[in-house]
């Protein structure tokens, strides 16, 4: 896997091999790293949608606690609790 003998250290062609290489390596990294973000990303989203839904929950809950202790009707569905 080496350059071979044609290349010398100076030589144009050295580099830009030596340069494509490095770039193909950021290249890498950085799908890498975009890749690990949206798993996060992809995480993240169904902890924030499961909160929501216990928070919704627990809004119910509340409501319909609050319409048998006050005796109303709070959110206005036509039934008290």
């Amino acid at each position: 896997m080496g350059l071979g003998r044609a290349y010398e250290w100076g030589d144009e062609p050295y580099r830009r091999h030596t340069m494509g290489l490095f770039w193909d390596l950021m290249q890498q990294s950085q799908l890498s790293d975009h890749s690990r973000r949206s798993d996060s990303l992809e995480h993240r989203v169904g902890q924030l949608e499961r909160e929501l839904d216990d928070t919704r929950q627990l809004l119910r809950t509340l409501i319909e606690r609050l319409e048998t202790h006050l005796g109303q009707d709070i959110d206005g569905d036509g039934k008290i609790g």
